[in-house]
């Protein structure tokens, strides 16, 4: 992680007081757990100010006196100063090493840091947070703020072509149940196993659902086409998984063993990516042959207006 520091004039990052503020967010930042050390060139200063004092340790600290501050920064003749601040002194950052790795633990590490550097900095510098540990815990909440837009408009699309093809609003709702499952279980497995979301994982439901609901249209539309026709419910459906029954375990079938040829990659997102949704259609497979069938017959006995409904004949 990287805290940045800036100022409007040039050479602001002089001031003795801006310093010590920076040397004190240090000393804070490195009591918490979970990060081991920081580097800033305030560090510099004060080991400038301690080597021209004879070493001696009551002068490792910040000067007082701006102009020696300067003077400081004037004599040294390294080039890594500059990896820590610009040569207006204007803007500087803290780098800080941290010990953990997940997502959760570094927004955790941010939301501290921006509540001291709040209440002890305020408005005395511009300051902000950056670096590959704020990247990455950012990417966390993009992945879900895409997962849910990428599945709302997915099932939202999934949805809206199942009631034009049908003209039933309760029927394509009743189509969404089997394929919103699976994503359930997807995610109940990912909590349970430890699996973090990434731009693989993130993807899983998605796809699943997108393949699944083609068992779903064969298996509806198969019990509606018959239906409609006069045929009993029951009868209708017996028919349709004679037709189409092993159509769709085959295709079901041959889809899961090709994502689960995944598994034998030694990367791990690619992985998950194969194994989960291999166990999402499968599992959207047992909720269509199932599921569907079961919420078919209880609601066409139990609802009259749908029943009315499907009893139109239809030109297939």
């Amino acid at each position: 992680l990287d805290v940045v520091f800036s100022t409007p004039e040039v050479g602001g990052l002089k001031s003795p007081h801006r310093l010590q503020l920076i040397r004190e967010f240090q000393t804070w930042v490195e009591g918490l757990p979970q990060v081991d050390n920081s580097v800033s060139m305030a560090d510099f200063v004060e080991e400038m100010n301690w080597g021209f004092h004879g070493e001696d340790d009551s002068y490792r600290k910040i000067p007082d006196d701006p102009s020696l501050v300067s003077q400081y920064l004037l004599v040294y003749d390294g080039v890594d100063l500059f990896d820590f601040t610009d040569h207006n002194y204007q803007l500087s950052h803290v780098n800080l090493n941290v010990n953990v790795h997940g997502a959760n633990d570094i927004a955790l590490i941010m939301e501290q840091i921006r509540d001291y550097l709040g209440q002890h900095v305020g408005t005395e510098m511009d300051w902000d947070i950056a670096g590959f540990g704020r990247l990455f815990a950012d990417q966390e909440d993009l992945l879900i703020e895409g997962q849910i837009y990428s599945l709302v408009g997915a099932i939202g699309l999934i949805f809206a072509l199942m009631y034009l093809q049908w003209r039933s609003l309760g029927g394509a709702l009743l189509c969404m149940i089997p394929n919103i499952s699976p994503i359930l279980v997807i995610f109940i497995l990912m909590g349970l196993m430890g699996i973090w979301l990434d731009m693989a994982t993130a993807m899983i439901a998605s796809v699943a659902v997108g393949i699944a609901v083609d068992d779903t249209i064969h298996v509806y539309h198969g019990f509606i086409r018959r239906v409609r026709r006069g045929i009993s419910p029951v009868v209708a459906l017996a028919r349709t998984f004679s037709q189409a029954g092993r159509a769709v375990m085959t295709t079901t079938i041959i889809l899961s063993a090709q994502f689960l040829i995944l598994i034998t990659s030694e990367f791990v997102p690619t992985t998950h990516f194969g194994l989960l949704t291999s166990i999402g259609l499968l599992t959207a497979l047992l909720f269509d042959l199932l599921l569907l069938p079961a919420l078919l017959i209880v609601i066409y006995q139990t609802v009259p207006k749908w029943r009315r409904e499907n009893r139109k004949p239809v030109a297939i």
